[in-house]
C-alpha cells in the first residue's frame, strides 16, 4: 500500500484538506488526542476534517490499543440516497475480517423512519447471512443515542457520512 508523508507549514486543517486535493487519497487515516467515545467528533482538526474532506476518513484515538478483532461496526445514516452506496462500500471493505455491521438511524418520531425499509430490502442478503442489522434508536439526543447503542452493542468501529450543507443551512 503506498504511503504518503507530508510536513507542511501552516494551520492543520488547512494543509491537509490541501494535500487530499492534491494527492487524490482513497483514504484520510487521521489520529486524535484526547478522545473517548463520541468526543472526537467536537472541536479539535479532526472536527475541522470530517466537514472538508470528500474521502472517507479513519480517526484513531491516540490511546487506542489493538487488543481483539474488529466485529462490530456501526453505521450512522439517515436512510438517505448517499446511504446506499456508502453502506454498499462499507459492507465490502470490511467483508474479508467477518465484522458485522450495524446500521443505525437515529429519530425522535417514531413515524419518520424514511427510507428504512427499501434500505433493508436492497441489502436482504447481508441481513439474512447476520453481516448487515438495521436499527432505528427513538431519541431526541443523536449523539447519546449513538454511544449508549454502541456500549451496548460492543462496537468497535464508528462509521458515518457527512453531508454537505447549503448556503442557506
Amino acid at each position: 500500500i503506498p504511503i504518503h508523508v507530508a510536513n507542511n507549514m501552516g494551520f492543520a486543517a488547512d494543509e491537509i484538506v490541501a494535500t487530499i486535493k492534491r494527492l487524490k487519497p482513497d483514504y484520510l487515516i487521521s489520529g486524535t488526542r484526547h478522545s473517548s467515545g463520541m468526543k472526537i467528533l467536537m472541536g479539535s482538526v479532526t472536527s475541522a476534517l470530517i466537514n472538508r474532506v470528500e474521502v472517507p476518513m479513519i480517526v484513531v484515538p491516540e490511546d487506542y490499543k489493538p487488543n481483539r478483532n474488529i466485529a462490530n461496526i456501526l453505521y450512522a445514516c439517515d436512510y438517505d440516497a448517499n446511504d446506499r452506496e456508502t453502506l454498499s462500500t462499507l459492507i465490502n471493505l470490511v467483508r474479508p475480517i467477518g465484522a458485522k455491521v450495524h446500521c443505525t438511524h437515529v429519530n425522535d418520531n417514531a413515524d419518520e423512519v424514511g427510507n428504512f425499509e427499501q434500505l433493508k430490502d436492497d441489502f436482504s442478503y447481508e441481513v439474512n447471512a447476520g453481516s448487515l442489522d438495521f436499527v432505528v434508536l427513538q431519541s431526541e439526543n443523536v449523539e447519546e443515542a449513538i454511544e449508549d447503542y454502541a456500549q451496548r452493542n460492543n462496537i468497535d468501529l464508528l462509521a458515518m457520512l457527512t453531508h454537505k450543507k447549503t448556503f442557506l443551512e
